[in-house]
């Protein structure tokens, strides 16, 4: 025979279960990736990629693999974000990715720049 404790704790977690079940329903998530280019269109490896949320201020980075490849996944629909990519010498412009654009999936190519002082 189980005992309570037992029968309180698989309670709980089929509750729980259900209800990240039903909340994944309706939560809309977006997803950006995209490369990361020099002036001449060639990949760059190792950049780094930066993903601001504005809300939060939190930062996400992503290092570029060897084809300068990038991805950001679980974005949430109600936030802003700004994106950049940065190496020793150069950056990218910063592209805003508003929670009024309604695209789930975005690709954004960055291209780098000699840096400005």
């Amino acid at each position: 025979m189980r005992s309570p404790q037992t029968a309180v704790a698989v309670a709980m977690f089929v509750t729980l279960a259900g209800t990240l079940a039903v909340a994944a329903q309706g939560l809309e998530l977006r997803t950006v990736q995209g490369r990361v280019v020099d002036q001449e269109n060639r990949a760059v490896t190792s950049a780094v990629v930066y993903l601001r949320d504005e809300r939060t201020n939190s930062v996400r980075t992503y290092i570029t693999n060897s084809s300068g490849h990038y991805r950001f996944s679980w974005l949430g629909e109600y936030d802003d974000y700004e994106l950049e990519a940065h190496t020793q010498n150069f950056r990218s412009h910063r592209h805003t990715i508003s929670q009024w654009d309604t695209r789930r999936e975005f690709v954004i190519d960055l291209k780098l720049h000699k840096k400005q002082d």
